[in-house]
């Protein structure tokens, strides 16, 4: 079992998109969540922020880290498989505008 240490420090690093992407109500979702130690559903508004509005976010990196807390978590959803279809949807609408 990964300990809640572990895990605050892996969310805080996929967390970074939120100062990337810029301030949004899923950050503040973020972090009354992460104050709460509610670290499953922080999770769930990193995931859905990247595949609302974080398209350009969506790096191989982040879904692998994104896939290690769902596991270490015993997470079972839809979330990794969103961020997969998202990127591949990004990379195919990029190659259609070349």
């Amino acid at each position: 079992m990964i300990k809640p240490e572990e895990l605050q420090k892996s969310l805080a690093v996929l967390a970074e998109v939120f100062v990337v992407g810029g301030d949004s109500p899923y950050k503040a979702s973020f972090d009354e969540l992460m104050r709460e130690h509610e670290f499953g559903l922080a999770l769930h508004s990193v995931c859905d922020y990247l595949v609302a509005e974080g398209l350009g976010l969506i790096t191989p990196d982040r879904i692998e880290l994104v896939k290690e807390l769902h596991s270490a978590m015993q997470v079972q959803d839809n979330c990794v498989s969103e961020l997969e279809d998202a990127r591949a949807q990004a990379s195919q609408n990029a190659n259609d505008a070349t």
